[in-house]
Formats: structure tokens, C-alpha cells, sequence
């Protein structure tokens, strides 16, 4: 999940949160429930160790593993959305826009006027979305209901911070990152077909 031996590590607060979903589901899959013996982070917190009772491939453990992230991914999805953007914005905002921020005496916790405008219209197009109930991510939705210059902002957000993300919300991050994965391969065997 980060680089071992090089700080910074995750935070406890997202151990703690992948520890408990990931032991849910496992504790509850049908074809591992039994199997499974510890699931939980690795000292260093660079990562998470999971135990199984047996012996086991990897190629036979991907798909559990996958099925955990979906399930963590899938947890409240719209609602942790709805909570990230304007974490994301800001993250941007402290970085790209540093003189505009100091020239206006703007707090830690607050936007400029481009950011502030981005992360409203961000919000509003999340609570107009007609998909909340099993939304995807918006790069993968066949509506675009982004004007191009507003796609255009959210996308260089979304460029710069998504990299920093993994540390401050590694459990975001990867579901993500899985999720794109999966959009790639189902969008290979679609061309394939």
C-alpha cells in the first residue's frame, strides 16, 4: 500500500477502517470463511497481512482479495464520495494555487474562488446524478454530465491529488484503482468481441 521503510506510513484511522471492513467480509465469504485466519496490518502499517488456513494460490486468492476491495469500495460509496471531492479540491488548491491563497489571506481550510467554484459545481453534479444508487466513478459513466470545462478542472484535480491520496485514503485510492482496472479489461473484451 506505501512504500516500506519510508515515511509517511498510513494513517491509524485507515488501518483501522480496511482492518475491520476487510475481516467483515471475510469473516462472512462463503467460500473462505472458514479458511481464514487472521487479516489485519503489518507492523511497519505499510500494508496488511491475511492468513489462510490451507495451502492456496495466489491465482485461487486474487479473486477473494479483489471481492474484499469491491466490498470496502462499495461501503457508503456515494456518501464517501460526496465527503472526498472537497478534500481532493483543497489538497489541489493548497498546491497549485499558493500565491492566489496567501495574495487573498485565505485560511487552511479554504478555497479560492476557482477551487470554491469547481468543488460547488462537483457537488451539485454528484446531487443531480441519475446513478446514485450504484454510481460509478464519473470518468467511467457513459452520461457526461460535466461541461468540458468543468471535465477539464476536475480531471487535472483529479491528476494531481490522486497520487497523494494514497496516503491520506489508501482504502479510497485502491478501490479506485481497482475499478479502473476492471473497466479496462471489461472495456478490452468488448473491442475483443
Amino acid at each position: 500500500m506505501t512504500r516500506p521503510n519510508f515515511e509517511p506510513v498510513m494513517n491509524t484511522a485507515e488501518i483501522h477502517t480496511i482492518e475491520h471492513l476487510g475481516a467483515t467480509f471475510l469473516r462472512n465469504d462463503e467460500e473462505f470463511k472458514d479458511k481464514i485466519i487472521y487479516f489485519g496490518p503489518m507492523g511497519c502499517r505499510t500494508g496488511f497481512y491475511m492468513v489462510l488456513a490451507g495451502d492456496h494460490s495466489s491465482k485461487e486468492v486474487l479473486p477473494l482479495v479483489t471481492r474484499m476491495y469491491e466490498f470496502m469500495k462499495d461501503f457508503k460509496k456515494w456518501e464517501k464520495e460526496k465527503e472526498l471531492i472537497p478534500k481532493m479540491i483543497l489538497i489541489y488548491c493548497r498546491n497549485k494555487h499558493k500565491k492566489k491563497r496567501k495574495s487573498n489571506l485565505l485560511k487552511r481550510n479554504e478555497l479560492c474562488e476557482d477551487c470554491k467554484e469547481i468543488e460547488e459545481y462537483a457537488l451539485l453534479r454528484l446531487e443531480k446524478c441519475p446513478f446514485k444508487e450504484n454510481k460509478q466513478f464519473c470518468n467511467f459513466c457513459k452520461i457526461h454530465c460535466y461541461n468540458s470545462d468543468m471535465r477539464e478542472k476536475i480531471k487535472n484535480v483529479m491528476k494531481f491529488v490522486g497520487p497523494r491520496f494514497l496516503l491520506s485514503h489508501p482504502l479510497f485510492t485502491i478501490s479506485h484503482a481497482i475499478q479502473v482496472i476492471k473497466q479496462k479489461c471489461e472495456r478490452r473484451e468488448e473491442k475483443n468481441d
